[in-house]
Protein backbone atom coordinates (compact mmCIF):
# COMPACT_ATOMS: atom_id res chain seq x y z
CA UNK A 1 0.00 0.00 0.00
CA UNK A 2 1.12 3.33 -0.61
CA UNK A 3 0.75 4.23 2.95
CA UNK A 4 3.42 1.75 3.98
CA UNK A 5 5.72 3.31 1.41
CA UNK A 6 5.35 6.38 2.73
CA UNK A 7 6.39 5.22 6.44
CA UNK A 8 9.13 3.44 4.77
CA UNK A 9 10.52 6.37 3.15
CA UNK A 10 10.13 8.55 6.05
CA UNK A 11 11.73 5.93 8.36
CA UNK A 12 14.94 5.99 5.80
CA UNK A 13 14.87 9.87 5.55
CA UNK A 14 15.39 9.82 9.34
CA UNK A 15 18.31 7.50 9.13
CA UNK A 16 19.84 9.80 5.81
CA UNK A 17 18.82 12.86 8.34
CA UNK A 18 17.72 14.37 5.13
CA UNK A 19 15.04 17.35 7.55
CA UNK A 20 13.93 18.71 4.36
CA UNK A 21 12.50 15.04 3.50
CA UNK A 22 11.48 14.55 6.80
CA UNK A 23 9.37 17.40 7.60
CA UNK A 24 7.29 16.76 3.93
CA UNK A 25 6.71 13.51 5.45
CA UNK A 26 5.92 14.01 8.58
CA UNK A 27 3.37 16.76 7.11
CA UNK A 28 1.63 14.36 4.91
CA UNK A 29 1.15 11.70 7.35
CA UNK A 30 -0.61 13.75 9.83
CA UNK A 31 -2.84 15.04 7.02
CA UNK A 32 -3.40 11.23 6.35
CA UNK A 33 -4.21 10.45 9.93
CA UNK A 34 -6.71 13.39 10.36
CA UNK A 35 -8.69 12.09 7.35
CA UNK A 36 -8.47 8.76 8.72
CA UNK A 37 -9.81 9.54 12.07
CA UNK A 38 -12.46 11.90 10.08
CA UNK A 39 -13.52 8.68 8.26
CA UNK A 40 -13.11 6.34 10.88
CA UNK A 41 -11.65 3.69 8.71
CA UNK A 42 -8.22 2.49 7.38
CA UNK A 43 -6.86 4.77 4.14
CA UNK A 44 -7.17 3.63 0.75
CA UNK A 45 -4.56 4.40 -1.67
CA UNK A 46 -7.42 6.47 -3.29
CA UNK A 47 -7.90 8.54 -0.26
CA UNK A 48 -3.97 9.06 0.16
CA UNK A 49 -3.94 10.11 -3.49
CA UNK A 50 -6.62 12.24 -2.39
CA UNK A 51 -4.25 13.81 0.61
CA UNK A 52 -1.14 14.31 -1.65
CA UNK A 53 -3.13 16.15 -4.14
CA UNK A 54 -4.06 18.36 -1.89
CA UNK A 55 -1.21 19.17 0.09
CA UNK A 56 0.80 19.90 -3.39
CA UNK A 57 -2.19 22.09 -3.98
CA UNK A 58 -1.95 24.01 -0.94
CA UNK A 59 2.21 24.12 -1.33
CA UNK A 60 1.33 25.34 -5.06
CA UNK A 61 -1.00 28.25 -3.70
CA UNK A 62 1.35 29.26 -1.13
CA UNK A 63 3.93 29.43 -4.03
CA UNK A 64 2.07 31.92 -5.28
CA UNK A 65 2.07 34.25 -2.09
CA UNK A 66 5.38 33.94 -2.05
CA UNK A 67 6.47 35.10 -5.17
CA UNK A 68 3.81 37.86 -4.66
CA UNK A 69 6.09 38.90 -1.54
CA UNK A 70 9.45 38.11 -3.37
CA UNK A 71 10.47 35.51 -1.12
CA UNK A 72 12.02 33.26 -3.39
CA UNK A 73 13.99 30.92 -0.25
CA UNK A 74 10.39 29.46 0.43
CA UNK A 75 9.02 29.37 -3.57
CA UNK A 76 12.32 27.26 -3.42
CA UNK A 77 11.48 25.19 -0.14
CA UNK A 78 7.88 24.39 -1.31
CA UNK A 79 8.76 23.31 -4.74
CA UNK A 80 11.08 20.95 -3.18
CA UNK A 81 8.14 19.84 -1.32
CA UNK A 82 6.27 19.40 -3.94
CA UNK A 83 8.71 17.35 -6.01
CA UNK A 84 8.80 15.01 -2.86
CA UNK A 85 5.41 14.31 -2.68
CA UNK A 86 4.68 14.05 -6.34
CA UNK A 87 6.74 11.10 -6.81
CA UNK A 88 4.04 9.08 -4.49
CA UNK A 89 1.13 10.50 -6.99
CA UNK A 90 0.33 7.91 -10.02
CA UNK A 91 1.70 8.82 -13.69
CA UNK A 92 -0.71 11.21 -15.09
CA UNK A 93 -2.77 10.14 -17.86
CA UNK A 94 -2.45 11.39 -21.46
CA UNK A 95 -5.23 13.22 -22.92
CA UNK A 96 -5.83 10.78 -25.18
CA UNK A 97 -6.23 7.66 -22.39
CA UNK A 98 -8.36 10.17 -20.79
CA UNK A 99 -10.51 10.89 -23.90
CA UNK A 100 -10.62 6.67 -24.55
CA UNK A 101 -12.26 6.88 -20.89
CA UNK A 102 -15.12 9.68 -21.12
CA UNK A 103 -16.06 7.97 -24.35
CA UNK A 104 -16.40 4.47 -22.66
CA UNK A 105 -18.44 6.26 -19.99
CA UNK A 106 -20.68 8.09 -22.29
CA UNK A 107 -21.45 4.59 -23.56
CA UNK A 108 -22.11 2.79 -20.63
CA UNK A 109 -24.75 5.38 -19.15
CA UNK A 110 -25.91 6.27 -22.53
CA UNK A 111 -24.70 9.99 -22.29
CA UNK A 112 -26.34 12.08 -25.26
CA UNK A 113 -26.38 15.47 -23.48
CA UNK A 114 -24.73 18.30 -21.41
CA UNK A 115 -26.92 17.15 -18.90
CA UNK A 116 -25.37 14.30 -18.48
CA UNK A 117 -21.45 15.83 -17.82
CA UNK A 118 -21.84 15.53 -13.90
CA UNK A 119 -22.21 11.55 -14.62
CA UNK A 120 -19.35 11.46 -17.22
CA UNK A 121 -17.35 13.10 -15.29
CA UNK A 122 -17.57 10.98 -11.89
CA UNK A 123 -17.34 8.11 -14.03
CA UNK A 124 -13.80 8.96 -15.15
CA UNK A 125 -12.81 9.85 -11.80
CA UNK A 126 -13.61 7.08 -10.28
CA UNK A 127 -12.35 4.93 -13.00
CA UNK A 128 -8.38 6.65 -13.85
CA UNK A 129 -8.00 6.34 -10.02
CA UNK A 130 -6.48 9.77 -9.29
CA UNK A 131 -4.15 9.16 -12.74
CA UNK A 132 -6.13 11.99 -14.39
CA UNK A 133 -6.75 15.89 -13.47
CA UNK A 134 -10.22 16.47 -12.89
CA UNK A 135 -10.06 19.52 -15.23
CA UNK A 136 -8.53 17.61 -18.23
CA UNK A 137 -11.50 15.31 -17.84
CA UNK A 138 -14.10 18.00 -17.34
CA UNK A 139 -12.66 19.74 -20.50
CA UNK A 140 -12.80 16.71 -22.72
CA UNK A 141 -16.13 15.52 -21.40
CA UNK A 142 -17.49 19.08 -22.20
CA UNK A 143 -15.86 18.60 -25.59
CA UNK A 144 -17.71 15.07 -26.23
CA UNK A 145 -21.03 15.78 -25.11
CA UNK A 146 -20.81 18.74 -27.38
CA UNK A 147 -20.67 16.50 -30.10
CA UNK A 148 -22.76 14.11 -29.48
CA UNK A 149 -25.96 16.94 -29.65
Amino acid sequence: MLKDTIENNLKNALKNRDAAVVSTLRFLKSAMQNLSIEKRKELEDEDVISVIKRQIKQRRDSIEGFRQGKRMDLVHKEQSEIDTLSAYLPKAMSREEVLLLVRESMFEIKAVSIKDMGNVIKRVISKSKGAADASIISAIAKEELSKAC
